[in-house]
């Protein structure tokens, strides 16, 4: 997948958030849900946030972009929150490259966070044992029909948008 050879940004998040957590890293999943006329743009995106013990805070990462979001006023990489702020307050944000820590234009990623109308939301109520065990024992219905009735037993994935303050 990091070669561009298959996968999408939600599976390298999801993939990222494992590692997270093999390794007893606080890790979330967001989404990103965008309004744009660029179609490589509108939809969605993923992401993640993880706990920086070093930073004391949660941080933004885009593993499948690898990069960091920055306020151009600090050093410190953003945390989701800060990002939603910075961005309703027209401040600017910063994208960095996670291998060089410098300054990156990437006209995709610039869209993506900094020019689009977008809402960002944090992924929850997981349960891998049991997607895994209806997936298996139900594969003969249609992957919506189980995701349906995963909603409706209240084992879906809940979608949660930050409040206003």
């Amino acid at each position: 997948m990091m070669n561009g050879e298959g996968g999408v940004c939600s599976d390298i998040s999801q993939i990222f958030s494992n590692f997270c957590v093999i390794n007893d890293l606080k890790v979330k999943e967001w989404g990103l849900k965008s309004l744009s006329c660029d179609s490589q743009v509108s939809g969605g995106h993923s992401f993640n946030e993880v706990y920086c013990n070093e930073f004391q805070k949660w941080i933004m990462i885009d593993a499948a972009k690898s990069i960091f979001l920055y306020y151009s006023k600090k050093k410190l990489p953003l945390s989701t929150l800060e990002y939603i702020q910075l961005k309703e307050e027209n401040k600017e944000i910063v994208i960095a490259s996670i291998f060089t820590n410098k300054a990156l234009n990437d006209a995709n990623s610039n869209q993506i966070y900094l020019l689009s109308n977008s809402s960002p939301f944090v992924i929850t109520n997981y349960d891998n044992k049991m997607y895994d065990y209806l997936f298996d024992k139900l594969d003969f219905f249609p992957e919506s029909i189980l995701h349906g009735i995963l909603i409706l037993i209240g084992k879906g994935y809940k979608f949660e948008f930050p409040k206003k303050n």
